[in-house]
């Protein structure tokens, strides 16, 4: 799939309240995970945080498919081993929010499917951007900051047949990459 996609899966505890037979609110505890860079001038840092991810989601349904809305917090970090330099031993927070959906055209099966995400030390929740190390950086001052990110993807589905159809997808991904970072970093996707 398109490589913006949120499609890491993390253990988790999990709990959705439906509200009605459309409406939906969720909380959830994840492992964290920060995706820290493979070197810095200091050494190689190994990821940390001080907290589980916290996800919060509000989700709508009916007939035509659903939307969804979820923000996500979390602490992003590193330490660089066996050394006691105090700037290297840093969190700062990391925070996203994503809307999403699912929505059928007319009384076919057709239907129209994409997802928005933006955040800044939330890469290593994308489809096949985990171990990239783009999750913190270091600024031109030498602080950690959080790695801006955002994407967009859409996808139309046709159905020819109830067992044959046709899909049109585009993802669009952009890293912001940090001023400590090598100018050959993965920054941009697109996929079509």
């Amino acid at each position: 799939g398109p490589p913006g996609i949120v499609a890491m899966r993390s253990p988790q505890i999990r709990y959705t309240q439906p509200l009605n037979k459309a409406h939906s609110i969720g909380l959830s505890v994840e492992k964290s995970g920060t995706d820290t860079p493979f070197s810095t001038q200091y050494g190689t840092p190994v990821g940390s945080s001080l907290w589980p991810d916290l996800i919060g989601f509000y989700r709508y349904e009916n007939s035509y498919g659903h939307l969804q809305f979820a923000f996500l917090s979390r602490s992003v970090g590193g330490v660089i081993p066996n050394s006691n330099l105090p700037d290297l031993k840093n969190h700062v927070p990391g925070y996203g929010g994503s809307l999403s959906g699912v929505w059928a055209l007319g009384r076919s099966k057709d239907n129209i499917v994409f997802q928005a995400i933006l955040g800044k030390g939330i890469s290593n929740y994308y489809n096949d951007n985990f171990g990239l190390g783009s999750d913190v950086g270091f600024s031109a001052q030498g602080k950690l900051v959080a790695t801006p990110s955002g994407m967009v993807e859409t996808g139309y589905q046709h159905y020819w047949t109830k067992l044959v159809r046709s899909t049109f997808s585009y993802g669009y991904l952009q890293i912001n990459n940090t001023a400590g970072d090598p100018g050959t970093n993965y920054h941009v996707s697109h996929y079509a």
